[in-house]
């Protein structure tokens, strides 16, 4: 499903953790705790235009799952239409989600 993020932009990520009632499942989300782009020939789009957009939309973390050269890249805390945080993994590194108790290996994402 698209994320409603104003009246005109609504981008439908590969993977997003949104919090909803069951009752409200036709309704499109409005906003995330995370999302995630797989990126293949969308790596610059993914990394450039959407990192900016989820930024301004306030999307706490922004997630690329880079297939190419087989890294993760984490955008968080976002401030001033961008992410104050940008960090890299390789694939052997684990990483946790903000809203998580469990990390993920990244290998797993790349499968």
């Amino acid at each position: 499903m698209p994320l409603v993020l104003s009246h005109d932009t609504d981008p439908v990520p590969d993977f997003a953790v949104v919090s909803k009632s069951p009752r409200y499942h036709d309704v499109h989300p409005t906003t995330a705790g995370l999302v995630v782009e797989v990126a293949d020939t969308s790596l610059d789009f993914d990394m450039n235009f959407k990192r900016l957009l989820y930024a301004k939309a306030g999307i706490p973390e922004y997630w690329v799952v880079d297939v190419n050269d087989r890294m993760l890249w984490v955008y968080r805390d976002p401030q001033a239409g961008d992410y104050r945080s940008r960090q890299s993994f390789g694939a052997a590194a684990k990483v946790q989600p903000l809203s998580s108790q469990t990390a993920i290996t990244v290998a797993d994402l790349l499968r």
